[in-house]
């Protein structure tokens, strides 16, 4: 690309877009005690739905953040 195509070219911005959980706040509750206690078994729910559980595993401070404000 030359100088005047980069010059003319429309920068594109991601949409704001508000991050909401499918996780409850009540779910994220009994994640954080179970991990807090560290001992039994892990909720039901994220054994059961594997959304929930990768939000967690790979979003686990956007929920945080979410429910702490």
């Amino acid at each position: 690309m030359d100088k005047n195509n980069l010059e003319n070219k429309e920068i594109m911005k991601e949409p704001n877009t508000k991050f909401i959980p499918t996780v409850s706040e009540l779910e994220f509750w009994e994640y954080q005690t179970w991990q807090c206690w560290g001992h039994g078994h892990k909720p039901s729910w994220f054994m059961a739905n594997n959304k929930k559980a990768d939000e967690i595993m790979f979003q686990y401070k956007k929920v945080e953040k979410y429910y702490n404000n």
